[in-house]
């Protein structure tokens, strides 16, 4: 995850076409623009979003994403589950 300008590591819990749940929180984040990569992802760039949430161990982030972008998520979720 890229915040402010900076990677923090974290773990993906959820990951939907709205948006993903990560452990740990982090503190301070709600409000923030941030990208979501993973070496784990099939396809080039980030996940804009903005942190929406942060609870005692989880910080949510829903995405903002263009229809391309959207698509190209939506591809790489349904490989993950068939």
């Amino acid at each position: 995850l890229m915040f402010r300008g900076a990677p923090w590591r974290c773990w993906i819990r959820d990951l939907s076409l709205g948006g993903a749940g990560l452990e740990p929180a982090l503190p301070a984040a709600l409000g923030h623009a941030v990208e979501l990569t993973s070496p784990s992802f099939d396809f080039e760039g980030a996940l804009p979003g903005r942190v929406v949430n942060v609870a005692e161990r989880r910080t949510c982030v829903a995405f903002d994403l263009d229809l391309e972008r959207l698509d190209t998520l939506a591809r790489f979720l349904s490989a993950q589950i068939g």
